[in-house]
């Protein structure tokens, strides 16, 4: 994880340009997957 952000952050940086999360949601996507996984197993 720590590795995915320091490609963003660095490429903000040598880009100049600022965060977007619609450009960088492979988290949110792995949490959402996660969440969904969780649910299925307990049911």
């Amino acid at each position: 994880l720590a590795r995915a952000w320091l490609y963003v952050i660095w490429h903000c940086w040598q880009d100049g340009t600022a965060y977007d999360p619609d450009r960088h949601n492979a988290l949110q996507r792995l949490l959402t997957n996660q969440h969904h996984t969780t649910e299925t197993a307990a049911a």
